[in-house]
């Protein structure tokens, strides 16, 4: 994932995972996660591979994405931190293991 981050256009040199979540949705399930203290995400697995995410900091909803999300691709958000750091959350499909999607979260 760092190599990933690392080719795209930001400009930090280092990634840290801080949390990883693996979750399996059943299409038109929603799956609402705490990821830090400050972190929930919410996702909906919608027809043809949509999906909707939705970002809530620190209680209030930050942003609602929805778009295809193909097996291979990322769904990339985040914001910016202190000392000119930054914070990411990053969705992706993963192969599932039975009939239903998979959504892993860092």
């Amino acid at each position: 994932m760092a190599a990933k981050l690392k080719g795209s256009p930001f400009k930090w040199d280092h990634y840290y995972e801080m949390h990883r979540e693996t979750f399996k949705l059943r299409l038109n399930e929603e799956k609402t996660l705490t990821m830090s203290r400050n972190c929930v995400i919410s996702v909906t697995n919608l027809k043809d591979e949509q999906v909707k995410f939705q970002l809530i900091g620190k209680g209030k909803l930050a942003n609602t994405t929805t778009q295809a999300l193909p097996k291979g691709q990322m769904l990339v958000t985040g914001g910016d931190a202190e000392n000119s750091t930054a914070w990411f959350v990053v969705l992706r499909q993963v192969e599932p293991a039975t009939n239903s999607s998979a959504y892993p979260s860092h």
